[in-house]
């Protein structure tokens, strides 16, 4: 076994438990970061153990394998997302101003004269409630 089988695959076993953190955590990667990776790395993989370095070989499968597995976890993420409707909170929580804060807790609190002129001060849900608007 050349010594550079040796350094490849300590290298890549290093980078592998490096990948654990980010496996066990709650937030991932981009799915085409992950994706990609995963892609890239096997293909390392496979050109390592054309060259006969086995060990590098399987340290660079592993990282593929962790880089497969973070892309599964970011992508079911996504859908959970979409499935329970995070992405439309916007239409549930809307408090957005251009003037200040207090601007916008008087609004929704009905004292629509304290809105700045000019400035638009977008109120709660409540507050569209008491109005008659959804």
């Amino acid at each position: 076994m050349p010594w550079q089988d040796w350094v490849l695959s300590i290298g890549g076993f290093v980078i592998l438990v490096s990948l654990i953190p980010t496996i066990r955590g709650d937030q991932k990667p981009a799915l085409t970061t992950c994706a990609l990776s995963s892609i890239i790395v096997a293909l390392f993989a496979f050109s390592m153990a054309t060259l006969g370095l086995w060990l590098s070989a399987v340290a660079n499968a592993g990282i593929a394998v962790a880089w497969a597995v973070l892309a599964v976890q970011r992508y079911t993420a996504i859908r959970l997302q979409r499935r329970t409707g995070l992405f439309s909170q916007i239409e549930d929580e809307v408090e957005v101003s251009l003037g200040t804060d207090d601007d916008v807790d008087a609004a929704a609190q009905g004292d629509v004269d304290a809105a700045p002129q000019g400035q638009a001060v977008v109120a709660s849900e409540g507050w569209n409630r008491e109005r008659g608007k959804r």
